[in-house]
């Protein structure tokens, strides 16, 4: 069972090593990441670090959590249960940029966070987009 929740856990990491995201300057594109928001922690979309321009070129326009399928059926009512959360962004502008995420309990970090300092045990994913006219 643990072996499987690593795996879950890991697997949509693996994915966001890959080649930057190319998306259109007005499109809207989307990053899931495995989540329970039973714990208190949720990922949410963090100051980008001083002297990059995400902070500009990225709005974000959805988050909302999914859970997980299990055996090909939906649980319903599964208290504790995890599963996905999305966060989505719009591209405003065109260039090359990062999208930078934490897994954290906002309210264990929200001074961190609006100081663009992220800790160093802090789970921080990094995303690059590239945005095309």
């Amino acid at each position: 069972m643990k072996c499987l929740a690593l795996l879950l856990f890991a697997l949509p990491l693996l994915a966001l090593a890959a080649q930057p995201r190319v998306v259109k300057q007005g499109e809207e594109f989307t990053v899931e990441m495995p989540a329970n928001p039973t714990t208190g922690y949720r990922w949410v979309f963090v100051a980008p670090p001083e002297g990059s321009n995400a902070a500009s070129m990225f709005t974000m326009t959805a988050d909302t959590f999914k859970l997980a399928n299990l055996n090909g059926h939906q649980p319903m009512g599964i208290v504790g249960g995890g599963g996905f959360q999305r966060l989505s962004f719009r591209a405003n502008q065109v260039g090359n940029s990062e999208v930078h995420i934490a897994y954290v309990r906002p309210w264990e970090v929200a001074k961190e966070m609006r100081t663009n300092t992220i800790p160093a045990d802090l789970r921080h994913e990094v995303i690059p987009v590239n945005v095309v006219a």
